[in-house]
């Protein structure tokens, strides 16, 4: 119940903000999407203020009074001084990358400032923690990973922009909010000694056809006497166990690989299906993908594994 109200509250906060352009790929800080307000600091700072100015009245001090003046005049000067810290920030989307639950996915986005923003700081849900950084003429590329905790399909979450620049006594922010959504991939298990199965290709079609006559078959633990060419260094690199990659004769079959085989529950099912992939990916074969409710056929290529994986992460 909590996570549907507080779905429905932000789906309504960003039409709000996507009427002020906050949506935009390229997006400059301005006035009309900046907005300031005193920090905790600042609050107590103020309430200070008023309490000396009160004292300096009660005894009619007009040295007390005149510090009073001074302090509210140190806040404004950081309301003003923060405004034009960040104002004329140019923020401009450039990339993103998706992942799998235990990397998450990736966004680039790059700042710039024809004067120097200093301090700024970026937060949002699933976002790792970024340190406070400063932008200037030259664009400064910053790397956002979100993490998740499950794989699907994810929409970009708010991303609030903010500084406290010069005294820490007020925060002036603002937001991007992408109208984008992206995919988190399940996380890689390793599968040892299973069973593809293989489909013929179609007659005439050479494009998508395997190199050599040997085709992939799965991956078992390595065996003295066995090729050094057949061991899979990138899992070695990855698990530090030696595998021998294992081949059939079938000339130029396809790999197909079917969750239905698979073993253990649905999620990790899934995973297994993550792993072979990336290998057979990594082995340049030509191999396809068969889900409960859906079938993609042999093909190969990163823009064909990308395909397999988004499968993964919607079903």
């Amino acid at each position: 119940m909590f996570e549907h109200v507080k779905s429905k509250i932000d789906a309504r906060v960003n039409q709000q903000l996507i009427k002020r352009q906050h949506h935009l790929k390229k997006l400059m800080l301005k006035h009309k999407n900046v907005y300031v307000l005193p920090s905790r600091l600042g609050l107590a700072f103020l309430c200070f203020a008023i309490l000396v100015f009160l004292l300096g009245s009660n005894y009619q001090n007009n040295m007390i009074i005149m510090t009073s003046y001074l302090l509210l005049s140190l806040l404004l000067v950081s309301v003003i001084q923060g405004y034009l810290n960040l104002s004329n920030t140019e923020i401009e989307y450039i990339q993103c990358r998706p992942g799998d639950v235990q990397s998450g996915f990736e966004l680039l986005l790059s700042f710039k400032n024809l004067r120097t923003a200093q301090q700024i700081k970026l937060a949002a849900q699933w976002l790792n923690p970024v340190d406070a950084f400063d932008c200037s003429h030259s664009a400064k590329t910053i790397k956002l990973q979100f993490t998740p905790s499950k794989r699907g399909i994810y929409a970009l979450p708010r991303i609030k922009i903010s500084s406290s620049y010069p005294f820490g006594l007020i925060t002036i922010w603002s937001y991007l909010v992408y109208q984008d959504s992206t995919f988190v991939y399940p996380n890689q298990r390793t599968l040892l000694n299973y069973s593809h199965t293989h489909e013929q290709p179609d007659e005439g079609d050479h494009s998508n056809q395997a190199q050599g006559s040997d085709d992939f078959d799965g991956i078992r633990t390595y065996q003295k006497g066995d090729s050094f060419s057949r061991i899979s260094w990138k899992h070695y690199a990855k698990q530090h166990e030696l595998v021998s990659k294992q081949f059939n004769q079938l000339g130029n079959g396809h790999v197909i690989f079917d969750f239905a085989l698979l073993p253990d529950d649905f999620e990790t099912r899934l995973e297994y299906l993550a792993y072979l992939l990336q290998q057979a990916q990594h082995d340049e074969l030509i191999y396809g993908l068969t889900l409960p409710q859906r079938h993609i056929g042999a093909n190969h290529g990163p823009e064909h594994l990308a395909e397999c994986l988004k499968a993964l992460s919607e079903v």
